[in-house]
């Protein structure tokens, strides 16, 4: 199919032109900090290790526009804009009948979608995954057509999805095998695309050269074979979290999956989607029965990552997964309506513009402009005395200090550590190579009671000769901004974890959790963590629990 380079270079343009735009101002919540500083030391990240993220941003860091930081953000704007560019190109192949401006419309309707714009917007790999998504949707449907180039193609594009964030890679493969069985590939095709997928995957070779290459920046030390096989398939992760050990309840996590798609859309875009697909679906089997099942098959197997876990609405990492399965969706609606005899071209636009209409604002958390996570990161750092010990209770806390390190040389002097893995050999690895005395304090450095990932930045006694830098009262004494959602939350995980040391049920803990709901209204976090403290429930039963 020929389209001419304009109407493609009109999107990229159009979505990164904006993306840069909105683009988050720097340091972040959550694990943009991690992903900056990784990046910019060429280092490793928490499983898989991500290393063509780490790669390709830092490509981008290179750009002489603000600090790595924001750099890193902005090579997520352009990874997003290259993602709904192909994206764009693969509607005009599955409805060439369709006018080209109502596929450009469709296309661009993604980056306004607040899941998916914020992707685009900070430091993360979901923007790259989507990327690499839209390219194995693209090929796979080449696939499909018989084109015996694309195998190969197709094999590399899942090998370097797999080696950036394998999970939604994974649930890719059945539209994958759709095409493939309808393509009919010989055996020679076939041999070339697995080995196009191990050549993608060859990617991974960024771990052991890079294993401890930032030092204290940097996560695990997969040195060996193993230790990368570990690193590859989070092993450390396995059984870590308690909320996934608990009876999973699919009738609640397909409502609450339900309602968070109606908030990217609104709700009278979700019924506009439906009734869509819902008189247009058959004349779309009848006409393109491949990209129908194709874009179903994608649609729901990414969809199945957040339906078979705990779902948890708030976190913005949701949107990273179903990114692709929310862009799929757009697709199977937009090949439902090209078909619909009568409305064709005109039939889309106006439901393009309907959905822009009706949908939600792309930042309902109010993140533009947020600068209170890096205010947070400047304020810990500078509480710690001099050659101190920074020892952080949460990961984003510890993320900032990694990303405020690396990119701009603060507090050189500071160790870090972080308490929710003082038990693994490698984070005393990384501290013998540039603390060799702190690192020698590990035979009595106290135990943790803490379970992983919960914020609890408090004091707390350490080893004879190591300071504590980071205090509970810190967070308290800033000047904080109009906060923005993931700010709000942050501060309410402060209020959890002070509910947690006060006696269970008792006023000052019923005060805590109120001051918690104040912040973020009805968190489910919360809402479990308050039934497991609420009166009658002890502290030393909840501690066994976790």
């Amino acid at each position: 199919m020929r389209e001419p380079a304009w109407r493609s270079a009109l999107v990229f343009a159009a979505v990164g032109g904006f993306l840069a735009w909105t683009a988050l101002p720097g340091l972040h919540w959550h694990d943009t900090g991690e992903f900056a500083a990784v990046a910019w030391r060429l280092s490793v990240s928490h499983s898989p290790g991500h290393p063509l993220h780490a790669l390709t941003t830092r490509a981008v860091q290179e750009i002489p526009l603000g600090d790595g930081v924001f750099r890193a953000g902005i090579a997520s704007a352009l990874a997003l804009a290259a993602a709904l560019t192909v994206f764009y190109r693969l509607l005009r192949r599955l409805a060439p009948g369709a006018a080209w401006w109502t596929a450009a419309a469709m296309a661009v309707l993604p980056a306004v979608m607040p899941a998916i714009w914020l992707q685009g917007a900070r430091a993360e790999v979901y923007a790259l995954q989507l990327l690499l998504a839209a390219a194995c949707g693209s090929l796979a449907w080449s696939v499909a057509e018989g084109d015996r180039r694309a195998l190969p193609a197709l094999g590399l594009a899942f090998g370097l999805a797999g080696a950036n964030h394998h999970l939604v890679g994974l649930a890719l493969l059945p539209m994958a095998l759709l095409a493939v069985v309808a393509g009919r590939p010989s055996a020679r095709g076939l041999a070339l695309g697995v080995a196009g997928g191990l050549v993608g995957l060859l990617t991974y070779a960024l771990l052991p050269l890079r294993a401890l290459s930032g030092a204290e920046v940097g996560w695990g030390a997969p040195t060996s074979l193993a230790g990368v096989v570990e690193m590859i398939t989070a092993r450390e992760w396995v059984g870590a979290n308690p909320a996934t050990q608990a009876p999973l309840d699919l009738v609640e996590n397909a409502q609450k999956l339900g309602a968070w798609t109606i908030e990217q859309v609104g709700l009278v875009g979700a019924a506009l989607l439906l009734l869509s697909l819902g008189v247009g679906l058959v004349p779309a089997l009848r006409a393109r029965r491949g990209a129908v099942l194709g874009a179903a098959a994608a649609a729901l197997g990414v969809g199945a990552t957040k339906y078979f876990y705990p779902f948890d609405p708030l976190n913005p990492d949701v949107g990273g997964y179903l990114a692709a399965a929310l862009c799929a969706g757009l697709a199977l609606v937009f090949v439902c309506l090209a078909y619909l005899p009568r409305l064709r071209g005109w039939g889309t636009l106006v439901a393009v513009v309907c959905l822009a209409l009706a949908a939600p604002g792309f930042d309902p958390g109010g993140r533009q402009g947020a600068r209170a996570a890096e205010r947070y990161g400047q304020a810990v750092l500078a509480a710690g005395p001099i050659d101190g010990v920074l020892v952080a209770g949460d990961y984003a806390t510890w993320f900032q200090t990694w990303a405020l390190r690396a990119v701009q040389g603060a507090r050189p002097d500071l160790a870090l550590v972080f308490r929710g893995r003082e038990g693994a050999d490698w984070l005393w690895t990384r501290l013998a190579l540039h603390r060799p005395a702190i690192a020698a304090l590990r035979p009595g450095w106290p135990a943790s009671a803490v379970p992983v990932g919960v914020f609890e930045p408090g004091p707390r006694a350490l080893p004879e000769g190591a300071k504590l830098a980071l205090r509970g009262a810190v967070w308290a004494r800033l000047p904080w901004p109009t906060p923005d959602l993931d700010t709000r939350r942050f501060l309410a995980l402060h209020h959890l974890n002070q509910a947690r040391a006060l006696p269970a049920g008792s006023a000052d803990a019923q005060a805590h959790f109120a001051a918690a709901r104040s912040l973020v209204g009805d968190d489910p976090v919360i809402a479990e963590e308050e039934g497991r403290l609420g009166p009658g429930n002890a502290l030393d039963a909840h501690r066994t629990r976790w």
